[in-house]
């Protein structure tokens, strides 16, 4: 049985800031808000600022801003937003790397599996990933023995030596539970200090960084 690799999708195989920031922008417009900038937004949210906070930072109410809290998670998988998502510059090159070598399971709280796999396929990298791991974002599910269990229901309970690659908390913590080293991506969703206090086995600060780690597994 060869070694496991586990990449979360979202954050350490493609740059999902664009994403998120349109919807909030177009959230914050429809109640004539002030968005604030890309910057500012993308600190706050790798910080785990909540949402609600961050609408009314744009100028909303509270009721208004619990509404686009609310109509948010409705539209983070809506297509017209996914399709700005972009795959970070060589991760193609990295995954061939680490295929020569591992099994690849792409980890996704996509609740349309179709549309990961659509968005792997777009991206020319399906063929490099052995297993496609999704589920719906809920809260049961991102707490790490549930992320732990959706990979065990793919892989099997004899989960294989190897590594989790993520840019959460709940990454982290999820691959150990699977007896995987880990490896934290904090250009994702996490801030680098946030990161680093959950421990990981290495801490990975860039994409280019990330590939040229991969090239010495």
């Amino acid at each position: 049985m060869r070694a496991l690799i586990c990449l979360d999708l979202d954050g350490p195989l493609i740059d999902v800031s664009t994403r998120y920031y349109a919807i909030y922008c177009d959230l914050v417009r429809s109640y004539d808000g002030l968005p604030l900038a890309l910057e500012d937004y993308w600190r706050q949210k790798r910080n785990r600022i909540p949402d609600v906070d961050q609408f009314i930072a744009a100028g909303l109410g509270r009721d208004q801003a619990n509404v686009c809290a609310a109509e948010r998670v409705c539209l983070i998988e809506d297509s017209r937003y996914v399709r700005l998502d972009r795959i970070w510059e060589g991760t193609e090159g990295f995954l061939r790397q680490l295929h020569s070598a591992y099994d690849i399971a792409i980890v996704s709280f996509r609740g349309d599996a179709e549309q990961a796999e659509s968005q792997l396929r777009a991206a020319g990298i399906r063929d490099l990933c052995n297993h496609v791991v999704c589920a719906r974002a809920t809260g049961e599910i991102r707490r790490p023995e549930a992320k732990a269990e959706m990979v065990r229901r793919i892989i099997g309970d004899d989960v294989p030596a190897g590594w989790f690659i993520g840019d959460t908390e709940t990454d982290i913590r999820a691959g150990r539970l699977l007896g995987l080293r880990t490896a934290a991506a904090s250009f994702g969703l996490r801030d680098l200090s946030y990161l680093e206090a959950e421990r990981p086995d290495i801490v990975l600060r860039k994409p280019q960084e990330m590939h040229a780690w991969a090239a010495q597994l």
